[in-house]
């Protein structure tokens, strides 16, 4: 166990960014809560999955809806405690810590700022390693654990519990709510205890964004960010770009579209498209793809190497486009029919993108 102060957050924040496939979520307005809920209330302890016991209950919190909404519709300062106060109320029982749904924008840091408040650890994982479009897509469901309640709650003190009978109707129901209160909520769900934690969830997650997030301000990463991505999660380039165009359009709380750049530097005179829903999900070189999810996309600013998310895309944007591996857990079948391209409506196969990039 140790203490996430307010660096740590600064860090997590960062390093989430280039973790979450361009989604997740606002990162800044969420580092600002957990960085005032630290100052109030003091550091958040993070423990690792191994600190649990088997019968330790774990709550995750999370943002559900479009990302471009929750840019604009700031969470009110109680939302996250009054969601996690009506899952503890749906469990019958004290949760002993909180874990976050996935990794990847202010979706890292709602569940610090909650913790922060009701002095309980964070776990040092998540459901998805990654950031993913919709509740479906969860390490849980590759185990076939059934859905636990789902509780949401707007900034208007609006609670409201679900009790699924699988994950894709909890996913449907959660969305059509998220609509309801204004395209963005929060959300409380998998609540399991530590045995299946110890099984499903993505470990380290956390400590591996808050390592990225350090480096994001060291002269290695300003000189040459990939060489330090390709040394902790296996990264490659896979463009070098201006923005073009993009296209944007928010459908059932979720921001979908794409963005088209121009080639720079070694990629002059081709052309890269990426297509997102919330998170970016696919990149096509030439219209050729070269990246599908479940890998994960990172677009860096060319001139600082700070990450994008999608909502930050906008014409003029000089980009490094980067492909890093997704979790194992996600490369296997089962996870790819969970979270793969055609779930998500593309036509494509998956295959890992080292493979792809070798064929263009």
């Amino acid at each position: 166990m140790r203490y996430l102060d307010e660096d740590s957050v600064r860090s997590i924040a960062r390093g989430a960014a280039v973790l979450g496939s361009g989604g997740g979520g606002d990162p800044y307005v969420a580092m600002l809560q957990a960085i005032y809920a630290i100052q109030k209330n003091g550091p958040v302890a993070l423990v690792s999955v191994d600190e649990l016991t088997d019968v330790n209950r774990v709550v995750s919190l999370a943002g559900i809806g479009a990302s471009t909404i929750g840019s604009e519709l700031i969470p009110a300062a109680s939302q996250d405690v009054d969601c996690f106060q009506e899952a503890v109320n749906q469990i019958g029982e004290n949760p002993q810590a909180i874990m976050a749904v996935e990794t990847g924008g202010g979706n890292s840091l709602i569940p610090i700022a909650c913790a922060a408040k009701l002095h309980l650890p964070v776990v040092d994982a998540d459901s998805m390693g990654r950031a993913f479009p919709e509740t479906t897509m969860t390490t849980f469901n590759v185990f076939n654990y059934r859905p636990t309640p789902m509780v949401l709650a707007d900034g208007f003190k609006n609670v409201t519990t679900i009790k699924p009978t699988n994950h894709s109707n909890g996913e449907k129901l959660a969305r059509k709510i998220a609509v309801a209160m204004g395209g963005r909520a929060l959300i409380a769900m998998n609540m399991y205890k530590g045995k299946q934690i110890k099984k499903a969830a993505v470990r380290g997650t956390i400590s591996t964004a808050e390592r990225i997030g350090n480096l994001l301000s060291s002269q290695s990463w300003l000189q040459n960010p990939l060489d330090e991505l390709v040394n902790i999660l296996s990264a490659k380039e896979l463009f070098v770009g201006k923005v073009q165009n993009v296209r944007r359009d928010t459908q059932n709380a979720v921001t979908q579209g794409d963005a088209t750049l121009i080639g720079l530097e070694g990629y002059a005179g081709k052309t890269f498209n990426l297509k997102f829903q919330n998170e970016s999900l696919i990149g096509l070189k030439d219209h050729l793809p070269v990246i599908t999810t479940p890998d994960i996309i990172t677009c860096l600013n060319l001139d600082d190497n700070l990450p994008y998310t999608v909502n930050d895309l906008h014409y003029g944007n000089r980009i490094r486009v980067i492909g890093i591996p997704a979790p194992k857990i996600w490369r296997r079948t089962r996870g790819i029919e969970l979270v793969g391209p055609k779930i998500n409506g593309y036509s494509f196969e998956y295959q890992p993108f080292e493979r792809l990039v070798g064929e263009i």
